[in-house]
């Protein structure tokens, strides 16, 4: 409990200091290099950089991911397995359509 009370309080020193607001994002980001810094296992962290590690190539290096809002931007434009079948099944008739059509 104590590590937690010098963890939050380094983090509102640490966001005042830097003339930041303490937003959710701002907090979270602080937030978890406060716990590096003070050698802090949460895992909710361990949760983050798991799925961080998942993110494509091009999601890792050209989208700026800090926080979990970040994450969920990201994965919320992610097509789903549903939709991916449907498409499929769509290319899928107009091929046999275009086939039937074109042989007579």
């Amino acid at each position: 409990m104590d590590k937690i009370k010098e963890l939050t309080k380094n983090v509102l020193t640490s966001l005042k200091n830097n003339n930041l607001n303490a937003t959710p994002k701002n907090y979270f980001k602080e937030f978890k290099k406060q716990t590096t810094a003070l050698n802090i296992h949460i895992k909710e962290f361990e949760l983050f950089d798991e799925i961080l590690e998942q993110l494509t190539e091009y999601e890792s290096k050209e989208l700026q991911v800090e926080s979990f809002s970040d994450l969920a931007k990201i994965l919320s434009k992610r097509v789903n397995d549903n939709q991916l079948k449907e498409l499929l099944y769509i290319l899928m008739m107009f091929c046999l359509l275009q086939l039937i059509f074109t042989e007579k």
